[in-house]
């Protein structure tokens, strides 16, 4: 009887003994894979940070272009201004005819891939749609318009143009956490240039021609 016990007992430590290996093995096991897994994780972290910070560049490449016509869209309205002021006080067009047609482009251009296509669609048919309005503004000058009365339809698209391009600019600049512009002094001067045919439209709807895409947005009551 003792040997058969001691037997058994021999076989239950092995077995103990095996158990705690086992265990043992795969408790490594784990803590391995574990450590595996959690390196994957911040290697995968290190490279969505970096593709999410490339891609901010890239928006911000959108929002400084956008930014860089809307002041040239305040320089325009400076230069028409004083254009008119010397055709008006000294019958000089000089200038006026020295200004070279005003267009918006993204260049160099930015790499829509990287974006949302919804937004990308927005940002490429900006230039088109400034063009359109350029183009109906030569045509009424071609068919109605006096000089200062074409101008008057740029003046318009330029305040219109420039500010919706400083606004655009702000929102992606807020989104990407770049800061704000400080652009209140143009955007200041776009909205007084819209709120002055504003405020003639109110008064005679019949006393102005606006550029269409003014005359939807009072219609709409958007400004």
């Amino acid at each position: 009887m003792g040997m058969e016990f001691s037997g058994i007992s021999t076989f239950g430590g092995l077995m103990e003994l095996w158990a705690t290996v086992l265990t043992s093995s795969a408790v490594g096991s784990l803590v391995s894979l574990a450590g595996t897994v959690y390196t994957k994780w911040r290697d995968r972290q290190r490279e969505d940070n970096k593709e999410k910070k490339r891609i901010a560049h890239v928006y911000l490449d959108v929002a400084m272009q956008l930014e860089t016509f809307a002041r040239g869209c305040g320089a325009r309205l400076m230069d028409i201004d004083r254009g008119l002021a010397e055709r008006a006080q000294d019958h000089d067009e000089s200038f006026l005819n020295r200004l070279a047609p005003f267009t918006m482009a993204f260049d160099p251009v930015p790499n829509w891939t990287e974006l949302p296509v919804d937004f990308v669609a927005k940002m490429r048919a900006f230039p088109s749609e400034f063009a359109s309005t350029s183009a109906w503004i030569s045509e009424q000058w071609r068919i109605w318009a006096e000089i200062d009365e074409a101008y008057a339809l740029e003046e318009q698209s330029l305040a219109h143009y420039g500010l919706r391009a400083f606004r655009i600019a702000k929102e992606i600049r807020t989104e990407v956490g770049a800061g704000a512009l400080d652009s209140n002094a143009l955007c200041t001067l776009f909205q007084a240039e819209i709120d002055r045919r504003r405020d003639i439209w109110l008064s005679d709807r019949n006393a102005i021609t606006l550029i269409p895409e003014l005359d939807a947005d009072f219609n709409q009551g958007t400004y």
